[in-house]
C-alpha cells in the first residue's frame, strides 16, 4: 500500500542537543565530577521519564530532584540545557518537500509538556508538520503499542500506509508490532541516507 503519512521522531532525527546534557548538568552541580554528573543526569532523566505520558508534572519532579541534590537555585541551568536544541535543517527541508507532494508528516516524539510546548512554538513545529504527536498529550510513550495506536487515531491514518522513522531500534520495533512500516535513522548519518530509505518506500521529493 502506498505511504500516505509519515510519523517522524524528533530528538536524534530532526533535532539534536548542541551539548551533552550531562556536561550542562555538571555545571548545575558546581563541579565536574563525571560520576556525580552521570548520577545527577540519571535522576533528571528519571524525573522526565515519569512525565512523558501525562500532561504537566515535570516542573515539580525537577524541583524535587534539584532539592535533593542541593542545587535548587540552579534550575535555570537544567532547563536551558533541555531547551537548547539545534535542528537538522536538511531533514526539515526534505519534510517540507514530502508534504508538498501530498504526504502528511507528523512529529512523533516522547516529550514532557514543557519541552513539547517549546518545540511546537519556538522551533516552529506547529507549522512545519501536519500535526504533533507528543507522548505527554497522547497519554502513552514509545515504544508501547498504545502510543502508536493513539498516534494513528489522532492522525486519522491507517497503520499499513503510515511510515515511522526513529533513531531508536526499540521504538521502530514497537511501531512494527502495530503494523507500521518503519526504519531506523540517525540524523548524524546525513540526508542522503534518509532519502535512500524514503525512496525504498516509493517516496521521493524534488
Amino acid at each position: 500500500m502506498p505511504i500516505e503519512a509519515i510519523l517522524i521522531d524528533a530528538d536524534g532525527v530532526i533535532q539534536y542537543a548542541p551539548e551533552d546534557w550531562s556536561c550542562a548538568f555538571a555545571r548545575c552541580l558546581g563541579h565536574e565530577d563525571p560520576a556525580m554528573a552521570a548520577k545527577f543526569t540519571m535522576d533528571v532523566y528519571a524525573a522526565e521519564t515519569a512525565c512523558l505520558s501525562r500532561i504537566g508534572g515535570f516542573d515539580d519532579a525537577l524541583h524535587d530532584v534539584l532539592r535533593t541534590w542541593g542545587c535548587l537555585e540552579r534550575k535555570s541551568i537544567v532547563l536551558e540545557a533541555m531547551m537548547s536544541i539545534n535542528k537538522y535543517d536538511e531533514v526539515l527541508e526534505l519534510i517540507r518537500a514530502v508534504r508538498a507532494n501530498g504526504i502528511k508528516c507528523y512529529v512523533a516524539s516522547n516529550q514532557q509538556t514543557q519541552r513539547a510546548k517549546f518545540m511546537s512554538a519556538e522551533l516552529g513545529y506547529s507549522s512545519a508538520f501536519d500535526g504533533e504527536l507528543y507522548s505527554c498529550n497522547l497519554g502513552a510513550a514509545k515504544p508501547s503499542e498504545r502510543y502508536f495506536e493513539l498516534a494513528l487515531k489522532a492522525a486519522g491514518a491507517e497503520a499499513s500506509s503510515t511510515l515511522f522513522i526513529d533513531d531508536r531500534p526499540e521504538n521502530v520495533a514497537g511501531a512494527q508490532r502495530v503494523g507500521l512500516p518503519a526504519f531506523v535513522y540517525d540524523g548524524r548519518n546525513g540526508i542522503d541516507v534518509l532519502k535512500a530509505h524514503l525512496c525504498s518506500f516509493g517516496i521521493t521529493a524534488a
